[in-house]
């Protein structure tokens, strides 16, 4: 709960709240978490509060970091990984009322893994990085006829996948 309290203290309607009606300042902190994440799991406006969400952070550290004459590798490192990751998500919301008929909470996990991954501090990145990125075989990026190659490769493995579910399916 101190973790809470120092955080809310840094919001200065919080402490007004507070001051003005008796409310705990904590109490403030963990209705609004609760009230974003009611928003984005029942309402239409639940991708838009993701994506504001997973872009503000980071956009501002983006923007820290392109001003630095030398930026720390590993910031530029995390922007990187988080970029990367943040347009994957984002891709997969063309493909939206496919995913969010399998996962009804897709957009609230979204957003709470660009929560975790955004900011520095956090070091998310650091470990989507050496838990998942790092263990996609080189060969799918970088094969010996470059890119056409392992684009054709990768595409051979998802129709194999294809063929298998539907093999699944027929029997």
């Amino acid at each position: 709960m101190d973790f809470i309290k120092n955080i809310s203290t840094r919001f200065p309607i919080l402490q007004k709240l507070e001051h003005d009606y008796k409310i705990p300042k904590e109490y403030s902190f963990l209705s609004i978490i609760l009230l974003v994440l009611i928003l984005i799991m029942s309402t239409p406006i639940g991708p838009i509060i993701t994506s504001l969400t997973g872009v503000i952070v980071p956009l501002r550290e983006t923007l820290l970091v392109l001003k630095q004459v030398n930026p720390n590798k590993d910031e530029t490192r995390h922007l990187l990984i988080f970029w990367l990751v943040f347009g994957l998500l984002t891709s997969l919301d063309a493909y939206s009322r496919f995913i969010t008929s399998f996962i009804p909470l897709f957009y609230t996990i979204k957003f709470l893994v660009l929560v975790y991954i955004g900011p520095f501090r956090f070091q998310g990145t650091k470990f989507i990085y050496d838990n998942f990125i790092s263990k996609v075989p080189q060969e799918w990026f970088v094969g010996s006829d470059g890119v056409d190659k392992a684009v054709r490769k990768a595409g051979e493995v998802v129709n194999e996948g294809v063929g298998k579910i539907r093999d699944k399916k027929s029997d």
